[in-house]
């Protein structure tokens, strides 16, 4: 009768041990979709900031064109550096001293370099396809390196029309050719690129932390019920 008894109060707490597992097990699964939304959530808070920031910068610069491109009496002379060829020099800069990038992107770009991926290329046409749509973001993969992808659109103001508007097809001070376009039209869009490595290291590291702390608790149980 006692060897029925053990057996069974052994069968019990292996059983109560297994559900235990099961059950942290989930809590841990949780928690990593937890830890990913919230990783989600800061890149997009950065990234806003940082187009935010960038945008001000290059609506400063249209509006000083006039400033920027005259001397003191009065003479015209272009110096170069429009909204685009100042953020385009910003955004070398600044991927030397970080490791987050931006460009400005549009499907037929002036600029080779300005040239859209296939994640910015899709977004540019729905950009164009939904004028309310304010902002896309995602995730892409290139070999091991995921990056955080984040695009908002450029919307052609006043100032941008004398190198950007009509008439369609003439020359701007900046020798390329005009688009064409008004006030109020896409113009293109601003990309920003952050890698996630550290961030998917830290929820890594979060992850095995806490799988070690299970496989510990079951060997422990089980060690303890053997005994």
């Amino acid at each position: 009768m006692r060897s029925i008894r053990a057996r069974l109060s052994v069968k019990f707490m292996i059983g109560v041990t297994a559900v235990l597992v099961a059950v942290l097990s989930l809590n841990l699964l949780w928690e990593i979709q937890e830890q990913k939304v919230q990783v989600f959530d800061d890149l997009h808070e950065q990234a806003k900031t940082m187009a935010t920031q960038i945008i001000a910068m290059r609506e400063f610069m249209a509006r000083s064109q006039h400033r920027i491109n005259h001397d003191s009496k009065g003479n015209f002379e272009f110096k170069g550096l429009n909204p685009a060829a100042v953020g385009r020099g910003v955004g070398e800069i600044f991927a030397e001293m970080s490791n987050y990038r931006f460009k400005q992107t549009r499907l037929q770009v002036r600029n080779e370099t300005n040239q859209p991926d296939e994640f910015e290329i899709q977004a540019l046409k729905r950009f164009a396809a939904d004028p309310a749509l304010k902002e896309i973001m995602g995730r892409t993969t290139s070999g091991q390196e995921a990056t955080f992808r984040y695009m908002v659109p450029l919307i052609a103001e006043k100032s941008c029309l004398q190198c950007h508007g009509e008439p369609k097809g003439a020359i701007d001070v900046g020798g390329y050719t005009k688009e064409g376009l008004k006030e109020g039209q896409l113009a293109g869009a601003l990309s920003i690129y952050i890698p996630m490595e550290r961030f998917e290291q830290r929820i890594a590291a979060n992850t095995k932390r806490r799988a070690m702390t299970i496989v510990a608790f079951a060997g422990l149980s089980l060690l303890l019920i053997g005994v």
